[in-house]
């Protein structure tokens, strides 16, 4: 019994700590490999920023918004993904590190409120990650895979990062430029083809003398001048 003892101690003081730690580190560069790709891909930010600790949210976000506006093309406005990931990202990273421990000497104690505060404030930073993914997925994949690896998303949050790395080596299922589009361009008259049509009736008008204009009489010379001429010489 203090062997059993001792061993459960020992594992829960040094070997799942560890567990953890090394499940933090595969995670952090798994997600920094796959959103560095997608950054690049899409041109939403630089790739290097996926590689900083907190900037990361703020990385999958503003892919979300880049795969999104190439996704959506009838103009549907983006919440500010980079933004709000940011701040949830860093808020929630920021209070498991610090304030988790004394939660849970709390819980201890019985004050068990400030571990379940914690847990779903993660809740909704889940629920964030898994609507961001998800318009990483719709950009990449058809529409019933990229439901499917949304819900594994959901129900396993540890293959979020799996499932982008995944998302980053397969090629791009939505155009930027639609083909139509591209094939059959519109043709619009310039103004300058336009002007010759509607100053056209005007110059014809110019043309015709108008009605109030002095008309100059023309009288014929039938010789008269020149005999009266004549008859005063002679």
């Amino acid at each position: 019994m203090i062997i059993l003892t001792i061993l459960l101690a020992v594992f829960m003081a040094v070997i799942l700590p560890l567990l953890i730690l090394l499940g933090a580190v595969a995670e952090y560069v798994l997600l920094g490999i796959s959103l560095s790709r997608i950054a690049k891909q899409t041109d939403a930010c630089k790739p290097a920023h996926a590689w900083i600790p907190v900037v990361q949210y703020r990385v999958l976000g503003r892919c979300a918004e880049a795969c999104h506006q190439k996704t959506e093309k009838d103009g549907k406005k983006c919440w500010s993904w980079g933004k709000i990931m940011l701040i949830t990202g860093g808020v929630y990273l920021g209070v498991t590190v610090f304030v988790m421990p004394i939660a849970m000497l709390l819980a201890i104690f019985g004050l068990g409120i400030l571990v379940d505060a914690i847990s779903w404030l993660g809740v909704v930073f889940g629920v964030m990650t898994a609507v961001c993914s998800y318009k990483i997925y719709r950009y990449y994949m058809d529409d019933p895979s990229d439901v499917i690896v949304l819900v594994l998303t959901v129900l396993y949050p540890g293959w979020n990062s799996i499932a982008l790395l995944i998302t980053s080596f397969l090629k791009p299922r939505v155009k930027n430029v639609p083909e139509q589009q591209a094939k059959e361009p519109v043709e619009q008259d310039s103004p300058e083809q336009e002007l010759p049509r509607q100053e056209l009736p005007r110059q014809q008008a110019n043309e015709t003398p108008a009605a109030d204009a002095p008309q100059i009489e023309l009288f014929e010379d039938d010789g008269s001048a020149v005999i009266a001429a004549e008859e005063q010489e002679g």
